[in-house]
């Protein structure tokens, strides 16, 4: 599936589609989460972030994740050739949580199951 990232996270995951921003430097940026674990999360977006690169991602009021943000830092990407112009699909690890978040993420994963290693 072009649409993966390799499974190297440490906690389950489960799919998802979900429009959020991310902060890139001083930029605000559209991206499409594609899955979320407690501690990570891929979405698809049309910049390529390199890795080691912090991004700040907030989350509009959904429901499954509410009105939040949180801090991350780029692990890997890939290019999506699929898309016109290419997308790329980036790995994050959060490195600044808070507890409505992870709040928000276990219920999603209880309520769904992971479904992803």
């Amino acid at each position: 599936m072009e649409n993966s990232i390799p499974n190297n996270r440490e906690y389950p995951r489960k799919e998802i589609c979900l429009g959020v921003l991310f902060k890139h430097g001083i930029e605000w940026l559209p991206a499409d989460i594609r899955d979320v674990t407690v501690g990570g999360i891929s979405f698809i977006a049309k910049e390529n972030i390199d890795p080691g690169t912090e991004v700040i991602i907030i989350f509009g009021d959904s429901d499954v994740i509410g009105d939040n943000d949180v801090h991350s830092v780029v692990l890997r990407h890939h290019v999506l050739e699929s898309y016109s112009p290419p997308k790329y699909l980036m790995a994050v690890k959060l490195t600044e949580t808070n507890a409505k978040y992870v709040q928000d993420i276990l219920t999603f994963l209880k309520e769904n199951g992971s479904n992803i290693g």
